[in-house]
C-alpha cells in the first residue's frame, strides 16, 4: 500500500522556475479570475486517475484529485504543458514539449497494463470511474448447434 499525493502549485515550482511559474498563474486572468493553475492541476490529475482505472487490475485512492508518488513529474509536465497554453505566444521548450510526450506515453503503458502502480492506503470503492468498453453477462444458455438455419438471422 502507497499513500497517494496531491499536486499543488508548489509542486510544479520543483519542474519550473518560479518566475515562470508565477507567469502561468497570473498571466491572462479576466477580472476577479482566480488561479487557474489550481483548476488544471484538478483537470490533469483527474485525467491521470481515468488513465489509471482504464486498467482493471489498477485501483484508485478515495481522495479526490490524488495520484500514485511515482507519477509526480508524469502529471507536472503535463500541468506546464496544458498551463502554457493559456498564454498566446509562450512556447513550450522542446524539452518540455520531450516530457509531455513522455509522460502521455507512460500513462498509457499504465492503464494498458505494462506498467504496474501501487494499490492506494484507502481505495475508492464509488465507481467513480468506470472501466471502458462494453461488458457481457450470461445469464441462461441453452446447447444449440450452429448451422446455417439457426444463424440465418444474423
Amino acid at each position: 500500500m502507497t499513500p497517494w499525493i496531491t499536486i499543488s502549485t508548489e509542486t510544479v515550482y520543483d519542474y519550473l522556475a518560479a518566475p515562470q511559474v508565477e507567469v502561468l498563474r497570473r498571466s491572462v486572468l479576466a477580472n476577479q479570475q482566480e488561479d487557474p493553475l489550481r483548476s488544471i492541476i484538478h483537470d490533469i490529475c483527474e485525467q491521470m486517475r481515468a488513465e489509471i482505472s482504464g486498467n482493471p487490475h489498477n485501483r484508485l485512492d478515495s481522495t479526490p484529485y490524488t495520484i500514485p508518488p511515482h507519477l509526480k513529474a508524469t502529471a507536472c509536465w503535463l500541468i506546464i504543458e496544458a498551463a502554457q497554453t493559456r498564454i498566446p505566444g509562450l512556447k513550450a521548450t522542446e524539452d518540455q514539449i520531450r516530457l509531455a510526450e513522455q509522460a502521455r506515453q507512460r500513462l498509457q503503458r499504465i492503464a494498458q497494463g505494462e506498467l504496474p502502480i501501487g494499490n492506494p492506503n484507502s481505495i475508492d470503492t464509488s465507481g467513480t470511474y468506470q472501466r471502458p468498453g462494453a461488458t457481457l453477462q450470461v445469464i441462461h444458455a441453452r446447447d444449440v448447434q450452429a448451422t446455417g438455419h439457426t444463424l440465418s438471422g444474423f
